[in-house]
């Protein structure tokens, strides 16, 4: 059997290092400009929540709290926890995962195609419903999502070190980011750096 940590290091592969982007634009006829784009798309699982999930098994497994056999709670919504389903189940962990009942569709079908056991539940059930899974099995780690602080580190880790090395290997020094702000800590990662 191979062990988790090597798993992990082969997904680790699949996260991160992705393309920076140099679209070429011109508004409204003025002068020509360069937009970069982070390719996050190709991540494991197309998004950017890869890299905070990597980081949070990353964690468990430095701090002793995930090993060989513990089994993955995980309470999150949204690609979030497609992310930690992915991550999981290319660890080889099952992954209980709880997501709220008007949760998007395609969501729930891509967390159930990474072979997560999907729990539905009304938003103000969720917190009670992970805390009875996390308990009815020992050893369960519970890999919530992680805090605003812990996203924006895993960020400043990875995304904004990957972006100043792409940019400045460009010799470009950028004017502003942008990023769709959830939790904010993509923006407050890559803002801190």
């Amino acid at each position: 059997m191979v062990p988790v940590t090597d798993r992990l290091r082969s997904v680790r592969r699949l996260v991160g290092g992705t393309p920076l982007l140099a679209i070429e634009c011109r508004r409204d006829g003025g002068a020509p400009f360069v937009l970069h784009a982070k390719a996050e798309h190709l991540n494991l699982t197309g998004s950017i929540k890869d890299r905070a999930a990597v980081e949070a098994v990353r964690r468990g497994l430095e701090d002793g709290v995930l090993d060989e056999a513990t089994r993955l709670v995980v309470a999150a919504e949204g690609h979030a926890g497609v992310s930690l389903s992915a991550v999981g189940s290319a660890i080889g962990r099952r992954v209980q995962l709880v997501m709220p009942d008007d949760a998007r569709p395609e969501h729930t079908m891509l967390a159930r195609a990474y072979d997560a056991e999907l729990h539905l539940a009304p938003r103000a059930l969720l917190p009670t419903l992970v805390e009875e899974l996390a308990r009815a099995a020992p050893g369960a780690y519970r890999l919530d999502r992680l805090t605003p602080d812990e996203q924006a580190d895993a960020h400043r880790q990875t995304t904004a070190r990957e972006l100043w090395l792409q940019l400045l290997g460009q010799h470009v020094i950028p004017d502003a980011f942008v990023a769709g702000v959830g939790t904010g800590g993509t923006v407050r990662g890559v803002g801190q750096t």
